[in-house]
């Protein structure tokens, strides 16, 4: 796989440190917990607000939530042979399916950025094999038209 293709490597001390500041930014309620959404901002590198981690429990794990927020941004990689976005396609597909929700989020978020399609998620949910979906998007992403 190509180096840019890889998934970025998260230092697993700083997930623990950042599960601990979303508990305690939930825990202080409104308004007390600035110096802790500081501190997740410094060191994510982001801004983030106090309603992305409202209730995730109920749709995430803590430790996936800080994961996510860790990734850096996915790189625009204008250049993709078939090869590479089967690859793409393939580890897409099995994050979605392990609910591997960083990995996942993160590959659609290079496929947006490196493709000019308006769906990514069609092609990825719209079945068939990796080398088929592959195409599918390769063949779309050199016919179609994004209109702003």
């Amino acid at each position: 796989m190509r180096k840019e293709l890889e998934f970025p490597q998260i230092d697993k001390d700083k997930i623990t440190v950042v599960g601990d500041l979303i508990d305690a930014i939930l825990d202080k309620g409104t308004g007390e917990y600035q110096k802790e959404l500081d501190e997740l901002n410094r060191i994510t590198g982001k801004e983030h607000d106090v309603v992305e981690f409202a209730e995730y429990w109920g749709w995430t794990s803590l430790e996936m939530i800080s994961r996510q927020l860790l990734l850096p941004d996915p790189p625009c990689v204008r250049d993709l042979t078939k090869e590479d976005l089967a690859e793409v396609v393939r580890i897409s597909l099995d994050s979605l399916i392990k609910g591997e929700d960083a990995d996942l989020e993160y590959y659609v978020a290079l496929l947006k950025r490196s493709l000019p399609l308006s769906d990514v998620m069609k092609y990825l949910l719209g079945g068939g094999s990796t080398e088929e979906i592959a195409e599918r998007m390769f063949k779309a992403a050199k016919e179609e038209v994004i209109c702003l």
